[in-house]
């Protein structure tokens, strides 16, 4: 048995990754004329701040191995931004990334024990 990892123990990496889904899609507020509006607004914003509309990638990594979580359709003004306490999106994605690590760790030490040798005792 292996314990777990925890956030003290991983390093976190946050990435701002190009979104290819139009932003149109994401609205439905029931006015098109205020979804168009807001779509373009983001679209505007996104040509100078990349956070305006992007894929959001956290990754918690430990010597060497690495799991990630994904959030689409972001629209944020930094990683700062992104980070705040306003958001839950963070912790989550951090929790969801570091579960994600001690699952691949859990399943490399099994894959291990099959290499292990029985220790052989001295008569």
């Amino acid at each position: 048995m292996i314990r777990e990892l925890t956030e003290e123990d991983v390093e976190f990496e946050v990435e701002c990754l190009p979104e290819d889904m139009h932003p149109k899609e994401c609205f439905c507020s029931g006015d098109e004329e205020v979804d168009k509006a807001d779509a373009a607004e983001i679209l505007r914003r996104s040509e100078t701040n990349p956070w305006a509309w992007c894929v959001v990638k956290v990754t918690a990594s430990w010597n060497g191995y690495r799991a990630s979580e994904y959030l689409g359709g972001s629209c944020y003004e930094s990683e700062e931004d992104f980070k705040s306490v306003d958001s839950d999106y963070y912790a989550d994605m951090k929790a969801a990334a570091l579960a994600g690590l001690n699952a691949k760790l859990r399943a490399e030490h099994e894959k291990l024990k099959s290499l292990e040798v029985p220790s052989v005792q001295d008569p």
